[in-house]
């Protein structure tokens, strides 16, 4: 069995904002499009640990509104002896995102289920594509 060099050692929930937009007109939409942008910092603690931060938001805008607003912000530390190397780097970004994805996922769902609209099924991302466009 391989055993990863990489460890998630805490996770967290940073931030969780919601608004429901009363102003929303479901009458007038065919179907709801959301404003949304979803980014990651990576920050480092020492040579072996850092962490790694996903920051989701649906935004309304004029030209297009939404029913309602959100931001979530979550993290890990994560431990991975010399993560800054050439060799470890490429790791860190790609496996530590695809870490923590399912856990944002889970949360946005969770999140609009219980708050009297209808829930918002977050869809999966190609990693590697979502780091190229980070970078």
């Amino acid at each position: 069995m391989y055993e990863s060099k990489l460890s998630l050692l805490k996770y967290s929930v940073d931030k969780i904002f919601f608004e429901v937009n009363n102003e929303y007109d479901y009458s007038k939409a065919k179907e709801i499009k959301l404003n949304q942008d979803l980014n990651k910092t990576i920050n480092k603690i020492d040579e072996n640990t850092f962490k790694t931060t996903l920051n989701f938001k649906i935004y309304g805008t004029e030209e297009i509104p939404v029913p309602f607003t959100l931001s979530i912000s979550i993290s890990g530390l994560f431990g991975l002896e010399d993560w800054e190397s050439e060799k470890n780097k490429q790791i860190a970004e790609k496996n530590t995102v695809a870490i923590l994805f399912p856990f944002l996922r889970s949360l946005i769902a969770t999140v609009t289920a219980n708050c009297s609209v209808p829930p918002y099924v977050m869809p999966v991302i190609n990693v590697n594509a979502f780091i190229s466009d980070n970078k």
